[in-house]
């Protein structure tokens, strides 16, 4: 698919995303792979069936909303938010790049 077409869900995004940031990352970033992990899987299940270029602010504030009143803490909701709002997954999601074509993010 070439660049610029529809983008991906966001759970299609997300594994080929952690695929190669997994594959590429550097030493002592373990720990944050793991977060990022845990991050897309909560945003993966409120927002599954959005392509990664129509999440929306209102989407945003609702999941918070929903995992606070799930009983995580403010900051572990604020570190899912960074986590979708990484520069790495936003570049990414603008030029995605499927597995057959070159994997540069």
């Amino acid at each position: 698919m070439p660049r610029g077409g529809v983008k991906p869900s966001l759970p299609d995004y997300a594994k080929d995303y952690l695929d190669y940031y997994e594959n590429h990352q550097s030493g002592g970033k373990a720990r944050t792979v793991v977060r990022e992990k845990t991050s897309l899987e909560q945003w993966k299940k409120s927002l599954g069936h959005v392509r990664i270029d129509k999440i929306t602010k209102p989407m945003i504030a609702a999941f918070v909303k929903q995992r606070i009143t799930g009983g995580v803490t403010p900051r572990t909701a604020n570190l899912d938010v960074i986590v979708l709002r990484s520069p790495r997954l936003i570049m990414a999601g603008r030029d995605y790049v499927y597995a057959n074509e070159s994997n540069s993010f």
